[in-house]
């Protein structure tokens, strides 16, 4: 959000568009302490805190703009109300980039299925735990810690 990134984006596409940025930062821990469920107070009554002033200005698009946030998509939407459209950015950055490797014929062939191997530079344990809420199913056989500053 500090960085601006969204607002140049949408301002390039769209010059007269009304933009109302806000940060969240206190999401993130609760998300990874798995508070990502409707009728879950402490995520209802943070995602209000934040987005309160947001509401006000009766938005009818939101960006998701962490990728911890589409977790708690449901939470959001229910307080922000079924006519505002929640847009995932990581889950768009990703279409972006599948639709520029089709353009460029850098996909693999469609019966060929890959090893993922995810790697992480904190602790292992925790990165395992907190996969499980954004992939929904155990990926320790694939997983492994790396050393940030050997890259």
């Amino acid at each position: 959000m500090e960085s601006g990134a969204y607002e140049r984006a949408l301002r390039a596409q769209i010059p007269d568009v009304k933009i109302f940025a806000k940060g969240c930062p206190g999401l993130v821990p609760l998300i990874e302490a798995g508070h990502i469920c409707p009728g879950d107070a402490e995520i209802e009554t943070a995602v209000a805190k934040y987005l309160e002033e947001i509401r006000r200005q009766r938005p009818d698009t939101l960006i998701l703009g962490c990728t911890h946030y589409p977790l708690i998509r449901d939470v959001v939407q229910a307080y922000m109300g079924s006519d505002v459209t929640l847009i995932d950015s990581g889950g768009e950055a990703a279409l972006a980039l599948l639709d520029f490797l089709k353009q460029k014929a850098k996909t693999a062939p469609d019966n060929i299925s890959g090893n993922p191997q995810y790697y992480c530079s904190a602790r292992l344990a925790e990165f395992e735990d907190i996969s499980q809420l954004f992939l929904r199913r155990d990926i320790s056989a694939s997983a492994c810690q790396i050393n940030i500053e050997s890259y």
